[in-house]
C-alpha cells in the first residue's frame, strides 16, 4: 500500500500503466459500514476461492489470465516494496508459490474451512493487541 499511495492516481485505468492486470466484469458492492466498496466471492462471475488457480479463464485488461498469473504479475510489480518489508525466507516462499513450485492454500483440496472466511474468524484483538478493546 505504501507503494500505491505514491501514485498520482488510484483509478483502475492506472493499473496497466504499472504493469498490473485489472479484472474485468467484477461488480463491487457498497461496503455496509464504511464509505467505500467491497468485493466478495459473489461479485465475480466465478468464485475465485473455488476456482482452479492455473486455469486462464479470468478476463483482464491484459487478456485471459489465470489467478496465479494475475497474482504473479502483481507480486512482480511490487517485488522491491515486498522485499523491503519481508524476511528472505518469506520472500522466496512467496515467489515459489507465484511460480507454481509450492502449493498455495487455494491449491489444496483439504484446506482449513476457516481459510474461506479468515477475516471473520480472526479475533483481531488477540492478533493485534492495540485492537484488544476495540468493538468487534
Amino acid at each position: 500500500m505504501r507503494e500505491v499511495i505514491t501514485w498520482d492516481s488510484y483509478r483502475v485505468e492506472v493499473l496497466r500503466e504499472h504493469g498490473l492486470p485489472a479484472l474485468t466484469g467484477v461488480k463491487p458492492g457498497k461496503h455496509p459500514t464504511r464509505n467505500g466498496w467491497v468485493v466478495r466471492n459473489f461479485h465475480f462471475a466465478e468464485n475465485p476461492f473455488a476456482a482452479d488457480v492455473d486455469e486462464a479463464s479470468w478476463a483482464t485488461s491484459g487478456g485471459a489470465m489465470s489467478l496465479r498469473q494475475i497474482a504473479h504479475d502483481t507480486v512482480m510489480t511490487f517485488r522491491d516494496a515486498i522485499r523491503r518489508v519481508s524476511d528472505p525466507f518469506s520472500y522466496r516462499l512467496l515467489l515459489s508459490v507465484m511460480r507454481g513450485e509450492t502449493p498455495s492454500l487455494l491449491d489444496l483440496d483439504d484446506r482449513p474451512a476457516a481459510y474461506d472466511d479468515v477475516g471473520r474468524s480472526t479475533r483481531w484483538g488477540s492478533v493485534l493487541p492495540e485492537l484488544e478493546t476495540s468493538p468487534r
